[in-house]
């Protein structure tokens, strides 16, 4: 048991530790944010169904795929369209929140089925943490406060289910995502960014 804690933790800290590069990564809007933080995401799998949230867990399967996508619009999709970062519209903002209240109502009824210790705080950050990098791959300025309302919660769940190296990353996650906002907002201005029409 005491083996399995120790390597538990060990695969803990070399995720927290590939995290915080990846989210480095996002703020310099380079595209190695997506391969470094690819192996966050498998390791989490592993420490996330440890600890009983599932939806974590499952979320970081979903990440995979999400990876290449994401990676497809920074590599690609730019050198192609012109790929910037842009501000969403009312209409995007309804759409996003109408999917996170049904993803959230969909993935609360899953985990109903495995247990998961933190029923519907694990459904909302695993619908809000899909939204999140959605808006990301696209490059959408509002992905940031997505990602500090999303943060701070993480910080409370895990250090109630005492991931105290995770819950100390989002903290530092939270951080990193005011200066992430801050900076792609002064980048919007300098390219006098147009609203998408999505």
């Amino acid at each position: 048991m005491q083996t399995f804690f120790v390597l538990s933790n060990y695969f803990e800290y070399i995720a927290t530790l590939f995290g915080a590069i990846g989210v480095w990564l996002v703020i310099k809007q380079s595209v190695w944010n997506w391969w470094v933080s690819l192996v966050s995401v498998v390791i989490y799998v592993y420490v996330f169904a440890k600890a009983q949230l599932y939806a974590d867990a499952g979320l970081q399967i979903v990440y995979v795929a999400l990876t290449f996508y994401g990676y497809y619009q920074w590599r690609y999709a730019t050198a192609k369209q012109g790929l910037e970062i842009r501000k969403i519209t009312t209409t995007q903002l309804l759409i996003y929140t109408v999917l996170i209240t049904i993803f959230t109502i969909v993935i609360a009824q899953v985990l109903t089925l495995l247990g998961s210790s933190m029923l519907w705080l694990d459904a909302l950050t695993a619908a809000m943490s899909l939204i999140a990098t959605y808006m990301m791959a696209q490059k959408q300025l509002e992905h940031w406060l997505v990602w500090i309302i999303t943060d701070l919660i993480y910080v409370y769940m895990y250090f109630a289910k005492g991931l105290h190296p995770t819950a100390i990353l989002y903290l530092v996650f939270i951080a990193m995502a005011v200066k992430g906002y801050l900076d792609w907002k002064i980048a919007v201005v300098k390219t006098e960014y147009t609203p998408i029409s999505k």
